[in-house]
């Protein structure tokens, strides 16, 4: 198998060692005192293996009989009782260092974990949209089990092999400077190895590391797709797709064991070969009387002791520069830059008043391509405005820059008179109320998922919340009434439910701007003319921006704003728009015909803004009564 992997994108830079190590060392700052405690306890261990080859020489040079003298029975009682002792001390230390380790390495996982998770809650919405989530929870998951091998071998086992190595070669000196030289001369061997194959074991750890989450993402796609699969019968087209990712993962795997099974043979080939020369030296020395048998044992321990730790010592190496694989992909999220972040001295957005405006707004995705061109307008306090628009308009984009889910390159969106860039995002957001598309719901409670909307909002609030979603009744329906849990995502509620606990998430907020980005649009029409009943009633004592490309939703607004290719074309209420014969009247036209199709032969669906009916002459329409203002139903939770 060659080992010429290709290299990581060149954006990407594996971590060398030493960089590696700086950052390990940079973890454990925080933790310097444990890390001390953990270095003294290392210390008590070493020393006791050291030293016991010194009393083996002892033991067999005047402790147990031999050619040239006899036996001390009263000494080696001593020696017994000594090592007993040591060992019950080194017991107790190994078990405190192994305590300390799992508590020092667990609070560094759980700093890096918290870390990447802050990380991910200031990243803009954008940002998950170009990054897959099984990727994310790879960095999350995988990537950080190899940080966790990395900082208990790179803390305890790196410390404990690096002492193990300077004590057994001064005392290997000390017995006998000449065999302690040539193994010296040969320890250089193990390194040689590590240079030539660790670089080689880092790309594929990165690799390995990289494979590893795109098959989480397939699957994790997979099973968020698990109705459309069904549906669609791509059962086997999915299989496929994951086959092919858990292949690539299964090469990267194969190539990483090759490589650390060669790293592995060459290392116990060097320490095979340095053994048995200095066994055959020491032998030698012993026949000629230079050394005793007793030195030569001793010799032969501390010689093990300078293989092991430089065996592990390169192996711990190996594992460094595959643990900057994961490090790098850990980093990359850790140094992402916010595309939207407070400026230093950001101000509180005092409660909205007056007006919203956009000055001059021009906005670009990644693709270059303006979703907004120069865009200006304003809506008025106490206002329903309406944006609209066919798909690719621009219109989500303008919520989402009131929302600073993004910034705007050019111009700028005021409240009152203060341009939200220098407002803290908290203050800004905490005046909205939003509802969205395909609202998310958490898996938990109807009552947290709707005090989610305001997490001090009391119990009395929720309900008063639920009422006026008009969701309160099918709640108390439930056998569990408030306590009832949702399901992942909602998946146990319908979606004119879903939607409608959404409503209650954004009231209970008692929010001067309500934002509605699509709110009915995928739901049954008579669904959606309900919630828009809902939403209507409502909308008194409040700002209400809706995004919508359902025109029969926005006939009884104030305004109505009409967009193309991110530009504002036209302005005005429903029946002058229709006066203008220009693109919003033939938008009308084109969903009045389409609307006509689904419309029941002679059963009227009353909407938010339309009372129609369909019979044998045609579609009839007729507008209902402007809204009522009543007053809100919430007490205030800003």
């Amino acid at each position: 198998m060659a080992l010429d992997e290709p290299a990581a994108p060149a954006t990407t830079k594996i971590l060398g060692i030493l960089n590696v190590i700086s950052a390990l060392l940079r973890y454990l700052r925080p933790y310097w005192l444990r890390v001390i405690e953990i270095a003294l306890l290392i210390a008590v261990s070493v020393t006791f293996f050291v030293g016991l080859q010194k009393v083996q020489q002892i033991l067999f040079d005047r402790a147990l009989p031999g050619p040239a003298h006899e036996g001390d029975a009263s000494l080696l009682g001593q020696i017994m009782a000594l090592l007993a002792i040591a060992f019950v001390v080194v017991a107790i230390a190994a078990l405190r260092e192994n305590y300390a380790t799992a508590v020092v390495t667990g609070r560094v996982l759980t700093d890096l974990r918290m870390r990447l998770f802050g990380k991910v809650q200031e990243l803009h919405v954008g940002y998950f949209q170009d990054h897959r989530p099984g990727d994310i929870t790879s960095r999350m998951i995988g990537d950080l089990e190899a940080m966790d091998d990395a900082i208990s071998g790179a803390m305890a086992q790196g410390f404990r092999l690096t002492l193990t190595l300077v004590a057994a070669t001064a005392t290997v000196f000390w017995l006998d400077w000449r065999i302690g030289l040539f193994a010296l001369v040969g320890m250089p061997l193990f390194f040689i190895a590590g240079r030539w194959l660790g670089p080689a074991g880092a790309r594929a750890a990165f690799r390995r590391q990289s494979d590893l989450g795109e098959s989480a993402n397939s699957f994790h796609e997979n099973l968020a797709a698990q109705p459309v699969v069904k549906a669609y019968g791509l059962e086997d087209r999915s299989s496929r797709d994951f086959r092919g990712a858990v292949e690539d993962l299964f090469r990267s795997s194969v190539r990483l064991t090759f490589i650390s099974s060669l790293f592995g043979v060459s290392s116990n080939g060097i320490a095979s070969g340095i053994q048995l020369s200095i066994l055959g030296i020491g032998g030698w020395l012993v026949i000629q009387g230079e050394v005793t048998i007793g030195t030569l044992v001793a010799l032969l321990g501390l010689l093990s002791l300078m293989i092991g730790p430089i065996q592990g010592l390169s192996v711990l190496v190996q594992s460094l520069q595959q643990a900057g694989g994961a490090m790098t992909r850990i980093d990359e999220l850790l140094n992402e830059e916010p595309a939207v972040v407070e400026v230093p001295r950001a101000r509180a957005l005092k409660p909205f008043r007056d007006r919203v405006r956009f000055e001059g707004v021009t906005f670009a995705y990644d693709d270059g391509r303006p979703a907004l061109d120069h865009v200006s307008m304003e809506i008025r306090a106490g206002e329903y405005v309406a944006i609209v628009g066919t798909s690719g308009s621009g219109k989500s984009t303008a919520l989402s820059l009131l929302l600073r889910f993004y910034d705007p390159q050019e111009g700028c969106v005021t409240i009152d008179g203060m341009d939200i860039r220098r407002c803290t995002l908290r203050s800004v957001r905490s005046q909205m109320g939003v509802v969205f598309q395909e609202d998310f719901l958490f898996n938990t409670t109807i009552r947290e998922n709707i005090r989610m909307g305001a997490l001090h909002a009391s119990d009395d609030d929720v309900v008063a919340a639920a009422r006026s979603a008009e969701i309160h009744d099918t709640i108390m329906a439930m056998p569990r009434g408030y306590d009832t849990i949702v399901g992942e995502r909602g998946t146990r509620l319908s979606g004119g439910q879903r939607q409608r606990i959404a409503i209650a998430r954004a009231i209970v907020r008692n929010p001067p701007l309500l934002l509605l980005d699509e709110a009915t649009s995928a739901l049954d029409l008579p669904t959606e003319a309900a919630i828009r009943r809902t939403l209507d009633r409502i909308a008194a004592a409040r700002t209400i921006v809706s995004v919508t490309h359902r025109l029969t939703s926005v006939v009884n607004c104030d305004r109505i704003l009409v967009m193309q290719r991110g530009r504002i074309v036209e302005e005005g209420t429903h029946t002058e728009l229709l006066a203008r014969s220009g693109a919003y009247a033939r938008l009308w036209s084109e969903q009045m015909e389409t609307l006509s199709e689904e419309l029941p032969k002679h059963d009227g669906i009353d909407t938010s803004g339309l009372l129609m009916r369909r019979d044998g002459s045609g579609l009839h329409v007729a507008p209902r009564p402007a809204r009522q203002e009543q007053p809100p139903v919430i007490g205030g939770s800003q």
